[in-house]
């Protein structure tokens, strides 16, 4: 969520209407960093506690209900609890919650997902974003030969060295710890010179017999 700088009468008024919000806010500060759990939730003077939501709607902790335009990060297409998906959801956790083996709803998820995007292949399940991007760097990387990869400024990628970089002006500022930047100077093969920033994983070296055949081939890194 945006920060957004506010006057001290409007934070005093906030502050006044949300004591339940605020109490929460002052526990989490004892456990979390930035006394948040995801960095989109980082609010001034203190983030929305939240005790329930249903379709359009969110209540707060000190009983007031919002419109909710956030819905999950974009994951709710159908609202909060849409009665059908929460009967499904209910009825699968009587039968168990994690496994730990394979089943055959996996089966049928992966199958909905080739129908439903036809260029996917095979499909691989991860946890998180950050984890699929990671992996997927890891495969290119893998199959091509090259080092580097290119990123567009301003957008995130998940929170691995590699691309948690440039998400944020000023684009120019360093590297975080245990990542690189490495900026290719203008010349025919890369006219774009300093407008491309290639990041590399701070120590990360590829075989040797994936370099020599990336050299062969003459592929620009």
């Amino acid at each position: 969520m945006a920060r957004v700088a506010a006057s001290s009468k409007l934070q005093d008024r906030y502050t006044d209407a949300l004591p339940a919000s605020r109490a929460l806010y002052e526990r989490a500060r004892r456990l979390f960093p930035d006394a948040v759990t995801h960095d989109n939730r980082r609010m001034q003077p203190f983030p929305l506690y939240v005790a329930r939501a249903e379709g359009a709607y969110k209540w707060d902790v000190d009983g007031n209900r919002y419109v909710d335009y956030w819905m999950g990060h974009g994951a709710l297409l159908y609202g909060h609890s849409p009665g059908q998906i929460a009967e499904a959801v209910s009825e699968q956790a009587l039968r168990g919650t994690h496994y730990g083996a394979c089943h055959e709803k996996e089966v049928e998820w992966g199958e909905w997902v080739c129908r439903l995007v036809p260029s996917a292949e095979r499909v691989r399940f991860t946890g998180t974003g950050t984890e699929a991007t990671h992996m997927a760097v890891r495969l290119a990387r893998a199959f091509t030969g090259k080092r580097h990869v290119v990123k567009f400024a301003g957008h995130f990628h998940g929170w691995h060295e590699g691309l948690e970089i440039g998400v944020r002006p000023p684009y120019e500022a360093e590297p975080e710890a245990g990542t690189r930047l490495v900026r290719r100077r203008a010349s025919r093969r890369n006219p774009a010179g300093e407008r491309a920033a290639h990041l590399r994983r701070g120590g990360h070296r590829l075989p040797r017999r994936a370099g020599r055949r990336a050299g062969k081939a003459r592929h620009p890194p």
